[in-house]
């Protein structure tokens, strides 16, 4: 395998072929970084780091035509990258690594969140169906809830899912809030109940309540209306009952008329007028004309049909004064008998008023008594119904928990993450057992240690062995051509002959390794290493120097 570059960044005109283990050695400054550089940009196909924005990657070209080039061809397929342009092209199946492999980037130093998901991944760890089900089986989901969750995850991803799931507890805890009236609290939460609470409320429920309160909700009702009939039916009879002096005068009245007109009725009859007949005859004796007055025969004047009529008309009239003088007694009589049935009733009527006003007779309770029931189990229904919904609610919250804890990145991805990682860590093993290393652990907590000793708490050197055990165990999981290594020198001897230990392990892969020496060391390296099929190559000036110091 051959890496070409020309003129990027510290590198001028440079080619060196590529062995199984190739060291590149040099003085600070003399294009060793450079190398790194070329070798990650060509293996990831990231053409620019992640410090340089493209409109300055003018700075990665170092000769005055403004142009440079990095390539690594091998037996199956080339890559390369021009600048400023950043263009890359490729052909056939050119040598891949990945970004940790290349050494751009190290699990030892990302966050905790993103060790999480780089494991994940590197590791295959992410949970199936089957485990997700197993990790949430406490929630008791309904098939189709789980399925609407596993749908989510696969297509938004395991944390978006979580956020999902923790937004949605936040919202059924604002509802608990709203419902209660109370602070939301884990615990609390869990047996809250609102002030007024008994024990045997406990075991009923808002149904039980339906029945009752119709019940009492119509007796009201009935009672509402009887106490408003027997309102009006007492103002009735007190008004009714007040009318009796009333009444009693208008029959001492009518008395009084009756009276008055039976005498001038007797006046009227004692002063009949008497009806005369015209009916005159001859006398046989004399011939004189004799009249019938008071039914005797009379001489001495001719009676006149006038006065006759007359008698007859005064009759009439008598007749007609008497006849209304008997129409109005018979009326007065009416209108007094009329006044003492009234009396009569009116009679009843105090009896009917002393039953309504003492309550005697009543058929229904209180109304107020009835209000007041109503009151207390429409209480203790709002009770029981506010219990259920807060009760429901906290069901929510603890099944979106239970998902949480599962979703979350040191939930589920963690446990199985853990399975994978025995894997890592033997290979891990074998590396520093090969190297005569302290072993390198991943632990549980995605926390590394080197012996026993976090990471955060090594030497440089150490640091340096860590990131080394880490880059090969890597590369061999994500199927890596080719292991960079920057800053060897970092190792003392026998710290780089654990290291070539190491690459010697793999032989698939191919291992870059970039130190700084001095040239009488890089010839001992040579001395050394070169019987053991390892390329050493003496870096100045960004070109690559032979043994006797001369640029090849």
């Amino acid at each position: 395998m051959k890496l070409t570059a020309y003129f990027y960044r510290g590198l001028t005109e440079f080619e060196a072929i590529l062995g199984k283990i190739t060291y590149f050695a040099g003085m600070n400054f003399q294009g060793k970084s450079s190398i790194v550089a070329a070798l990650g940009a060509l293996l990831t196909g990231e053409t620019l780091p992640v410090w340089i924005k493209k409109k300055d990657a003018k700075e990665l070209v170092n000769d005055t035509s403004g142009t440079s080039r990095i390539e690594l061809s091998g037996e199956n397929g080339t890559m390369v990258i021009r600048y400023p342009d950043c263009k890359s092209e490729s052909t056939g199946t050119p040598v891949k690594s990945s970004p940790v492999a290349a050494g751009l980037i190290s699990p030892a130093d990302m966050s905790s969140q993103e060790k999480a998901l780089y494991f994940s991944k590197l590791l295959k760890t992410d949970p199936t169906e089957d485990q997700l089900k197993k990790a949430v089986s406490e929630a008791k989901l309904p098939p189709k809830s789980f399925a609407q969750l596993w749908k989510n995850i696969q297509v938004q991803g395991w944390d978006a899912a979580c956020k999902n799931a923790e937004n949605k507890r936040s919202e059924n805890k604002g509802a608990w809030e709203n419902v209660t009236g109370d602070n939301y609290g884990s615990i609390k939460a869990a047996s809250w109940r609102p002030s007024g609470w008994t024990a045997e409320l406990e075991n009923k429920n808002s149904d039980d309540y339906a029945n009752k309160l119709k019940a009492l909700r119509e007796e009201l009702n009935s009672a509402v209306a009887f106490t408003a009939v027997s309102e009006n039916e007492i103002a009735r009879l007190k008004g009714f009952v007040e009318l009796e002096p009333d009444n009693r005068q208008i029959a001492s009245d009518f008395k009084t008329e009756i009276n008055e007109y039976q005498d001038k009725r007797a006046v009227l009859i004692a002063k009949e007028p008497k009806v005369i007949e015209a009916r005159d005859i001859p006398c046989p004796h004399c011939g004189k004309p004799l009249a019938v007055r008071d039914g005797k025969i009379t001489t001495g004047g001719k009676i006149t049909l006038a006065e006759a009529k007359a008698s007859q008309k005064a009759h009439e009239a008598y007749l007609a004064e008497l006849q209304a003088i008997n129409d109005k007694i018979g009326n007065l009589y009416n209108g007094l008998a009329t006044a003492d049935a009234e009396y009569k009733k009116m009679q009843e009527a105090k009896i009917e008023l002393k039953k309504a006003e003492s309550g005697a007779g009543k058929k229904t309770r209180d109304a107020s008594v009835i209000q007041a029931e109503i009151a207390s189990l429409e209480n203790e229904q709002l009770m029981i119904e506010t219990v259920k919904k807060a009760s429901d609610i906290q069901a929510k919250i603890a099944t979106g928990e239970i998902i949480i804890q599962a979703l979350k990145p040191e939930g589920l991805r963690k446990e199985c993450l853990a399975a994978g990682l025995n894997k890592f860590n033997e290979m891990s093993k074998r590396n520093c057992e090969a190297a005569g290393w302290l072993p390198v652990v991943l632990d549980e907590n995605l926390e590394i240690s080197y012996g026993s000793r976090n990471y955060r708490l090594l030497s440089e050197s150490e640091k340096f062995r860590v990131k080394i055990v880490l880059q090969y165990v890597s590369a061999t999981l994500d199927n890596s051509m080719m292991v960079v290594i920057d800053g060897a020198d970092i190792l003392d001897a026998k710290g780089r002959l654990g290291l070539l230990n190491i690459a010697m392990r793999y032989d698939a892969l191919q291992t870059v390794i970039c130190m700084t020496a001095k040239p009488q060391e890089i010839e001992i390296m040579e001395t050394k290493l070169k019987p053991h099929g390892i390329d050493v190559y003496h870096v100045e000036n960004g070109k690559i120097k032979n043994t006797e110091g001369v640029p090849v």
